[in-house]
Parts: C-alpha cells; sequence; structure tokens
C-alpha cells in the first residue's frame, strides 16, 4: 500500500490565537477525543468553531478516510510544523488540514506539502485569496527548472528561509542529467501566476477539496425556500394544480400546499410543485464572501433530502409580498426566516432570504420554473 509524507504549516499573527491553534494540532500528536477537538475549536472561534471542527472530523472520517493524527508537531522559524505518514489519501487529507484552518481563522497563513513514496511526485496546498489552491509536480522529469520556477517559488513566497521543502531542494536529490536548462524569468512567472488566479492550472483540484463546504453552504441556503406561504393550517394535494389560466388565488394555493408538504417532512409532495427544468440561482454566504451558484431540479431535491427531515427542528415563518402575473407568468416575492439544524455541523442556525420565483403552466399544471434566492443575513441561533 502506497503511503504519503505530509507536512502541514501555518502561522497565525496573533501569537495568543497560534498557540491555541498549535495546542489543536497537539491533539494530532499524542491521540485525542473529538469533544476535546470541538471544544477548543470553540474557544478559537466562539461563532462557528464548534459545527467547522464536527463538520472537518465528520469529512476526514466519511470521505477520506484519514484520521487527525500526526507524527510529529513542531515549531519552524515561528510556524507550526505537523507532520506524519498517511494512506492514500494523504493528499486530500492535507488539503482539508488546510483549510479547515483557514475556516477556523480566516486571513491566517496555512499551506502544506506532501510526497509518495512510488514514483516522485509531490503536492503542495496554499490557501490565497480565500482560495484553497493546489498543484501537483513530478520531479526529475526533465523539467526541473520550470517546477523550481513556479510551484516551489510560489509556495515558499512569504515563508522564512528556515522552511524549504521539496525534493528539488534537497541537493542529493538533483538529477544532473535532466535535460532542463529553461530558467523561469520573473516575467514568466509572473504570467504563470496570472494564469492560475484564472484557475487554468488548478479548478479540477480546487473543486475537489472544496465540493464539501459549497455543499455545506448552499443546502442551508436552500432550506428556507418555500418558507413563504402564510401560516394558517393547510391540507395538503397528493398532486400538482391543473391549469388552464393563472391567477392569484391559483399562485397562493400552490404555496399553501407547499407549506402543508413541509410541514409534514414530505418531499415528494413539495417536488410535484417544481419543474423538472427548473433554474436559477442561490446568493449564500461562502467564508464570509458572498457567492452564487446554480440551482437545478436535481440540487433542489438534494437540500431537502439533507434538511427537510423530522429531527432537523426545522421552524420556518415567511410572507408572500408580492405577485405581479403577466403574459402567462406569474412571479412572486418571498420574505422568508428559517430556523433548523445545519445537516453538516448539526448547529442550529437562523438565516433570512429574499426568494424571487417565477410560476408558468407546464403539461396543464402550474410549475415553479424558475428561483433566485439572496440569503440576508445568517447566524447561530
Amino acid at each position: 500500500m502506497a503511503e504519503i509524507y505530509v507536512n502541514v504549516y501555518f502561522r497565525h499573527e496573533n501569537p495568543e490565537t497560534h498557540a491555541e491553534l498549535v495546542r489543536l494540532f497537539e491533539m494530532g500528536e499524542r491521540g485525542f477525543d473529538d469533544d476535546a477537538l470541538v471544544r477548543l475549536a470553540g474557544a478559537i472561534n466562539p461563532d462557528k468553531g464548534e459545527g467547522i471542527a464536527k463538520a472537518f472530523l465528520h469529512d476526514l472520517r466519511d470521505r477520506t478516510r484519514e484520521m487527525f493524527d500526526f507524527e510529529e508537531v513542531a515549531d519552524i522559524a515561528g510556524y507550526c510544523c505537523a507532520g506524519g505518514t498517511y494512506g492514500g489519501s494523504g493528499d486530500r487529507f492535507a488539503g482539508r488540514c488546510v483549510r479547515f484552518l483557514y475556516n477556523l481563522c480566516p486571513g491566517i497563513d496555512a499551506r502544506a506539502w506532501g510526497m509518495g513514496d512510488d514514483d516522485p511526485w509531490e503536492f503542495w496546498f496554499k490557501h490565497e485569496n480565500g482560495h484553497l489552491v493546489r498543484h501537483d509536480a513530478e520531479p526529475f522529469d526533465g523539467h526541473d527548472n520550470r517546477i523550481k520556477g513556479t510551484i516551489y517559488r510560489w509556495w515558499h513566497d512569504g515563508l522564512p528561509a528556515a522552511i524549504k521543502e521539496g525534493m528539488l531542494n534537497d541537493g542529493d536529490d538533483i538529477d544532473e542529467d535532466a535535460d532542463d536548462d529553461s530558467h523561469v524569468s520573473d516575467a514568466e512567472y509572473e504570467n504563470w501566476l496570472s494564469k492560475q488566479e484564472a484557475g487554468s492550472d488548478f479548478e479540477d483540484d480546487v473543486e475537489e477539496v472544496v465540493m464539501d463546504e459549497i455543499v455545506d453552504a448552499f443546502t442551508t441556503a436552500l432550506g428556507n425556500l418555500f418558507a413563504g406561504a402564510s401560516s394558517r393550517k393547510k391540507t395538503a394535494r397528493a398532486d400538482a394544480f391543473d391549469c388552464e389560466e393563472l391567477d392569484e388565488d391559483a399562485v397562493r394555493a400552490v404555496f399553501d400546499d407547499i407549506e402543508a408538504h413541509e410541514k409534514a417532512f414530505d418531499i415528494d409532495g413539495i417536488m410535484k410543485h417544481i419543474s423538472k427544468q427548473l433554474k436559477g440561482e442561490v446568493h449564500t454566504t461562502v467564508e464570509g464572501k458572498m457567492t452564487k451558484m446554480p440551482l437545478s431540479h436535481s440540487l433542489y431535491r438534494m437540500s431537502l433530502k439533507l434538511l427537510l427531515k423530522e429531527d432537523s427542528e426545522y421552524e420556518s415563518a415567511g410572507e408572500i409580498e408580492a405577485i405581479s402575473i403577466d403574459d402567462g407568468v406569474a412571479r412572486v416575492k418571498v420574505k422568508s426566516d428559517t430556523l433548523c439544524l445545519d445537516p453538516m455541523t448539526s448547529t442550529r442556525i437562523s438565516m433570512s432570504t429574499d426568494d424571487a420565483y417565477t410560476l408558468e403552466i407546464v403539461d396543464g399544471k402550474i410549475q415553479v420554473t424558475e428561483l433566485v434566492s439572496i440569503e440576508t443575513s445568517s447566524k447561530a441561533a
């Protein structure tokens, strides 16, 4: 079985916070229980730390198949370096650790390097400009100068001279026969960086390592999309509404029926009102920045499955603010407030959104064909 060696580096500009983070990683050196790590994460980040730590541990076990453990945690020129040997998911583990540090303390300098024990192969992670960036390299393949002049330079930028990672930084391992005399100029390096910022080198890797983060934000934002009906008790219907011409009463009946099935945790009852060709967007906050994500029929169903459960402590209250009907198309504006358990972290959250629905008659049935949801506030309840 292949082994992967990993070193995770970080430094926080606040000495007290840095010391607490070192304590947290030292738990992985000497063994720990989940509750202790979660409590310490909560002390470091009182607003979201516990939820971030729970999601991180859950992700390691269920997706990455690694444990939060290190063979050594040491100080190198003011940086904490936590290192260990891992299985085939060691590279993903390294990326998760860097992202965990950044989620816990946005603005921290966090990065990781690792290598495999078979063919020469290295990977590099660094969190910058709100993104987790990854590069991979295969030293001794005839392009060593290119690798050192781009990836090595980028990853080591800003680090003290005492920190040197990479096979090519070990003088004993330099390939003297490599046919590579193409040194990278400053202009070429800047050009490489500009392409990197556009995502040309690492988009797929970034998508892989942050997908759980996006799904987390996506599903919590979608949780209250149909909270806009009034609070009167409703009787749920088995089928979507037949309709030849849209009017306000018919539109309100759709929202009333959606709320009735929502209260019964009946996903199919809700989805019968949603067009198979549903399109739209969800605007929600990821790492402190408003992020726009696409919406489809399948993604909406996924969000309901994650959130709409009897043990989710889901509560919603909303109000239809406006209905306009023109040329057979109804547009509905809804302001809603939701209390629920975040499906990824089990943390109770309070969220408000402004939602805009488009309803049309599709095959003789009233259907929601477009939905745009904009998060206006979100916080721990």
